[in-house]
This record gives structure tokens, C-alpha cells and sequence, in this order.
């Protein structure tokens, strides 16, 4: 393994990744390599002999759309199977957030301008009932885990295209209120809700 200070331009990104990044998080990206550069120096770029990223293609979009020329990777030589392997396990997100060390700890306006999502500090007094999703087909469940300070982390099983439509329903009435995804499903429940009175 070698560290280089390359070219962006000699970069290639890899085609077979199975991370993307949506429109916000990216711009959010972008900013934080923007703003704190050294985070790519404690943690380059991993790239084959031939230049094609491993480890990093998001941070690599998000370097060329900051518009800079040159970044510190880290050649290997590995074998095609340990660079599928890498690309795998370096994609895995082992852990999760403890919610209420985040919300009593950090400044929450930072961590979500950082990147983090998942918080909604209303208050929640029960659990919300998910209606089942079109074309249903496997067994969902929905669970809320109400915190002491007053939000909420739900945990929902679905199939893709179902998450996929949720999401994209989210994402069009955060976009419409300018709120966060947690205002944005809450928004959508109480909608939801109201439309059943007047039946």
C-alpha cells in the first residue's frame, strides 16, 4: 500500500459500487469536505493500481463538485476478488446511533447540518400506526422507540419498492415544508388521519 497525492481527473470511479447518495446528503458532502479538508487526510481515498476507486466514490463526486484538483489516496494491489470484498465490507454500516447520547450531548442543528437524519424533537405521545403500503405481500411491522427528551426513532420493515415510495412521498412533503424527514412522516400521518375523519 502506497499514499499518492493524485489528479482528480486521473480518478476513475467505480461502476460496480452499491452505495449512491441522494441530492441533500450530497450537498452536505460537499460542504464538509469543504469546510474540514483533514478528514480526507485521515481517511483517503482507496483506489486499485489503476486508479479506480474503492473506497470513497462518494467522497470523490463530492471533491469534484467542490472543484478541487488533487486528493491523497492510498494505492493497493489486490486481487479483483479482495477489491470486491474491501468494496463490500468498506460499505457496511455496522453500528447505530444512540439517539439520546446524539440528542443530549451534541448540538443537534450541527449534527443534522452534518448529515445526520433521524431526529424530530416533537413530541410524540404514541405510537403511530403505519397503514400497510399498495401491493403488500410480506409481513410489516412498525416500531417507535420514545425517548425521555421527546423523540422518536421508528424502525420499519418493508420491501424496497414499498420504501421506495414511502421515501419518495417523504421527500416531497419535506421539499413542500421545509422540514426534516421525521416532521415530514408525522405531517404525513396527520394527513393521513384527517382524511379518514371525513369518510
Amino acid at each position: 500500500m502506497n499514499k499518492e497525492t493524485v489528479q482528480i481527473s486521473k480518478l476513475q470511479s467505480n461502476k460496480n459500487n452499491p452505495r449512491y447518495i441522494r441530492d441533500d446528503k450530497f450537498k452536505k458532502l460537499v460542504k464538509s469536505l469543504t469546510e474540514f479538508p483533514e478528514m480526507l487526510d485521515a481517511r483517503p481515498l482507496v483506489v486499485n493500481t489503476d486508479y479506480e476507486v474503492l473506497g470513497g466514490n462518494m467522497r470523490l463526486e463530492a471533491l469534484k463538485k467542490s472543484g478541487a484538483k488533487q486528493v491523497e489516496v492510498l494505492v493497493v494491489d489486490w486481487t479483483e476478488e479482495k477489491q470486491k470484498e474491501f468494496i463490500a465490507k468498506d460499505n457496511i454500516n455496522y453500528g447505530d446511533w444512540d439517539w439520546e447520547s446524539l440528542s443530549n450531548e451534541w448540538d443537534t442543528d450541527l449534527l443534522v447540518d452534518w448529515g445526520i437524519d433521524g431526529f424530530n424533537f416533537g413530541s410524540v405521545p404514541e405510537l403511530i400506526d403505519i397503514p400497510e403500503m399498495p401491493s403488500a405481500s410480506t409481513p410489516q411491522n412498525a416500531e417507535a422507540k420514545i425517548t425521555d427528551v421527546g423523540f422518536v426513532k421508528f424502525e420499519v420493515v418493508m420491501r424496497e419498492e414499498q420504501k421506495d415510495f414511502l421515501l419518495m412521498l417523504l421527500n416531497d412533503i419535506k421539499n413542500e415544508n421545509n422540514c426534516n424527514l421525521g416532521e415530514a412522516l408525522f405531517t404525513m400521518v396527520q394527513e393521513y388521519s384527517k382524511s379518514k375523519v371525513k369518510q
